[in-house]
């Protein structure tokens, strides 16, 4: 047993003043005096003027006592709450799901009903109700009323933001008590994998408390989107790609609240089309798409794309290799001459020109190791490094084989990392009547090295609510003005918007849930949870109705003279 509104303490301390007051009260007796009168008439008044009560020096009726205790008792017993504790090892955590799924009409009504509904019937010392959108807030604590929650849900609506509850729901494992059994029921269309539900201790069960969302016919809207480099070599420029289903019209694309006239080339996907938009200037805006008209699930029918900053990047040249590189410099549209502010750096192993910029240094081999070593900033694996920067840098179309017979020892690639991007080479290899510097390869490389040297911003234009990025970043402005600190670690969107990070490099988060959009969340993951009928009569209950059995025994008692 256990009580749900006093302490123990507060328990004891109000029974022993009970009983002491009701002892008090037994010990007062009726002591006569007497009195003459003139007449009879007066008789009446004279008996009540002469009642008074007085302290005995013994105690009588110890059976009247003992029944005005008992009714006294199990009214403050049912004051103080008591109640079973034969379900002290059973908890239940009711979990609403505020992600974008829950935006389909009727969807969060049907789920903040049953809810309510599962929330009345449980006992209050036993749950807990937490909302799982955006962010995850507790809605209503052990104890609270009910009536609480239902003035939380009033200011509710889905967040626009992917489902979390899975991530929520492995967290919570690894804190619970596992002599406790926790039911946690769900309230919505959040995806639970099954990889995800083998990882639950035993005492987790988990159950679907809401029906799933069946299939939304004539929904249409957004399934992907992202940029990749202009197909037609301009620095300066990228193209669009997109995805939508259900619509052949072409998306209409928005910058800064301006319809941009673009041309745009389709293909049909096996869930709809894929749009491609060319040569965009990326200048650091962000474009909204849309598909118009909005239908009644409108979460998918508009993301944000980020764009880069592409301007061209200004090179430092030592005057030695002025000869060499200036050509190249010239011919790329992504680089130019520097005149104030350079961004990057050529030189010679050893010199001290662009201390601190990003470098692509000519070095020998007697000082290298290797003939071509990549020095990327921050940490990883190098095995990671050596296979991104052999596709990066082109090194697929270097003969390597050639190479090492003209000059007559290995050529190798090497990668660290250190403070600042570097790219070493070999001086050997910039002879003009030598195989690389000949070849078509030499021009490609170059450029393609001091544009990774210069483009040390990572950027992610499209990302996903719920998703990590592939790339850290100290600190982000999320879209409600507020700071992200990621401690290091990428950066998980928790809400759709625009995140601006630190170093210029904004993010464009969107909230897609491809099971609602595309009417697959009617598919049974997890048991189904039965909705939770009125539970039995509290014990309180049974109290009060125990002391009205009493009444009735002592009123009948007293009636018969057998208790005073």
């Amino acid at each position: 047993m256990n009580f749900a509104n006093l302490p123990l303490w507060g328990i004891g301390a109000g029974l022993a003043v009970l009983a002491g007051t009701l002892f008090l009260l037994q010990m007062l007796r009726v002591r006569h005096r007497q009195l003459e009168v003139p007449t009879t008439m007066f008789w009446k008044e004279a008996v009540e003027e002469s009642r008074a009560r007085v302290l005995r020096q013994r105690f009588r009726h110890p059976w009247a006592y003992l029944l005005l205790l008992s009714i006294a008792t199990l009214l403050w017993f049912a004051v103080a709450g008591l109640q079973s504790s034969a379900s002290d090892k059973q908890e239940y955590l009711l979990v609403l799901d505020g992600s974008v799924g829950m935006s389909h009409p009727g969807r969060f009504e049907t789920a903040t009903k049953r809810l309510l509904q599962d929330a009345d019937n449980l006992p209050a010392t036993h749950r807990e109700v937490w909302w799982s959108g955006a962010q995850t807030v507790l809605l209503l604590a052990k104890g609270e009323h009910p009536l609480l929650l239902r003035e939380r849900l009033k200011a509710l609506q889905p967040d626009k933001a992917a489902a979390a509850v899975e991530q929520r729901l492995l967290q919570m494992a690894h804190g619970v008590d596992r002599d406790r059994f926790l039911q946690i029921r769900l309230y919505g269309d959040a995806p639970l994998h099954d990889a995800a539900m083998e990882q639950m201790p035993k005492n987790f069960e988990v159950l679907r408390c809401t029906p799933l969302a069946p299939a939304q016919s004539g929904n249409r809207g957004f399934l992907s989107g992202g940029i990749h480099a202009s197909t037609s070599g301009q620095w300066d420029r990228i193209d669009l790609m997109v995805e939508v289903f259900g619509t052949d019209e072409t998306p209409a694309i928005l910058s800064s609240g301006t319809q941009l006239d673009v041309a745009a080339i389709s293909q049909k996907t096996a869930a709809g089309k894929r749009w491609h938009f060319p040569d965009i200037l990326a200048r650091g805006q962000v474009l909204d798409l849309r598909i118009t008209p909005a239908d009644a699930y409108p979460a998918d029918d508009a993301i944000l794309v980020a764009l880069p900053q592409r301007r061209p990047m200004q090179v430092l040249l030592s005057d030695s290799l002025q000869s060499t590189f200036a050509p190249l410099v010239m011919a790329d549209s992504a680089l130019v001459m520097a005149t104030d502010a350079a961004e990057l750096v050529v030189r010679r192993q050893g010199e001290t020109l662009g201390a601190g910029l990003p470098a692509l240094e000519i070095s020998s081999a007697s000082n290298s190791t290797h003939a071509f070593e990549i020095t990327d900033s921050g940490n990883g694996a190098p095995e990671q490094l050596l296979q991104t920067m052999h596709a990066q840098l082109g090194f697929n179309e270097i003969d390597a084989l050639a190479l090492a017979q003209q000059l007559q020892q290995p050529i190798s690639l090497g990668v660290e990392f250190g403070d600042s991007r570097k790219v070493q080479v070999w001086d050997q290899l910039l002879d003009s009547k030598g195989a690389f510097a000949s070849s078509r390869s030499f021009p490609l490389f170059m450029g393609r090295a001091l544009r990774w040297l210069g483009n040390r911003h990572p950027y992610a234009p499209f990302a996903l609510t719920g998703r990590p990025l592939t790339f850290s970043n100290g600190s982000w402005t999320t879209p409600t003005k507020g700071v992200a600190v990621t401690a290091g670690l990428p950066l998980r969107p928790s809400e759709a918007g625009l995140y601006l990070g630190e170093q210029g490099n904004d993010v464009a988060a969107n909230a897609f849930d491809p099971r609602a959009s595309l009417g697959l969340a009617a598919v049974a993951d997890v048991p189904t949870g039965e909705t939770l009928q009125a539970s039995t009569m509290p014990l309180w209950s049974w109290m009060v109705l125990l002391v009205l059995v009493l009444l009735s025994i002592e009123w009948v008692l007293f009636h018969k003279g057998r208790i005073p």
